[in-house]
């Protein structure tokens, strides 16, 4: 398994129980072929941020209710170590900014490939102070996360304890679940993932700019009744009916 990780010393992924870490894809992933898709995942988190580097777009983060887990960890970075938080929920593990409600990302419980600990060799006291209780979270390469690993430290073994036991238990049952969905189940979250993109909504309001410059040319051309103009208006207000109905039916149907 390939560490991308960039601190003093040499770090090694291994299981919990101290054996050599496994990854339950049986696909062994290269260097370049993590790089690559780290790369994917930044340009896909970068079209979130505005030209001031904005917070991301994910959401809020849910309130108390719908939290399994909540900490504050240090993620490890390529040349430093920065605070977060995450927040553990049914489906995802939500990482955000301290004193901040908003989402900046997030791991789907469903596509943790394997979780690790991350073993330090070397006798380097920054490392021996926050490696000794990291863990590593490795993505599925095809998932909402790109292949991309993901490595936190906490304070305590206690603390690190509860969190490789939480996440491991709440993963395979959200492998379970998403294993066991039905065909309709299936398209309703299809539904729900085009109707909530970035994408869907560029389009929506494009449209609905669209039925309004047309509504307004219709109002200030005043076009005979039985004219080629009026034709053309009405066939485009069966366009913009079709399309707004389409919309409405995928809406209904994600969240209902």
């Amino acid at each position: 398994m390939a560490m991308l990780l960039k601190l003093p010393g040499v770090l090694r992924p291994r299981s919990i129980d101290g054996r050599p870490a496994v990854d339950i894809s049986n696909q062994n992933m290269s260097a370049e072929s993590a790089r690559k898709s780290m790369d994917f995942r930044s340009r896909q988190i970068s079209r979130y941020h505005g030209a001031e580097g904005d917070e991301l777009t994910l959401g809020q983060i849910p309130p108390v209710e719908f939290r399994v887990k909540y900490g504050d960890v240090k993620k490890v970075c390529e040349h430093d170590l920065q605070s977060r938080v995450i927040v553990l929920t049914a489906d995802d593990l939500i990482i955000a900014l301290p004193e901040s409600d908003r989402i900046s990302d997030k791991i789907p419980l469903h596509e943790m490939q394997s979780i690790t600990r991350v073993e330090n060799t070397v006798d380097d006291a920054f490392d021996k102070k926050h490696i000794n209780l990291a863990f590593n979270i490795q993505t599925v390469p095809d998932g909402f996360n790109g292949g991309r690993y993901y490595c936190f430290t906490v304070d305590s073994e206690a603390e690190f304890e509860e969190w490789i036991r939480i996440l491991t238990k709440n993963s395979k049952d959200a492998m379970k679940r998403v294993a066991n969905r039905t065909r309709l189940d299936a398209l309703r979250y299809r539904a729900l993932r085009i109707t909530t993109s970035n994408m869907w909504q560029r389009i929506s309001s494009l449209i609905v700019a669209a039925n309004l410059v047309v509504n307004i040319a219709q109002s200030q051309a005043v076009p005979a009744d039985g004219s080629f103009t009026v034709t053309i208006f009405e066939n485009f207000d069966i366009v913009f009916t079709a399309v707004f109905a389409v919309e409405l039916a995928l809406h209904l149907f994600a969240f209902w």
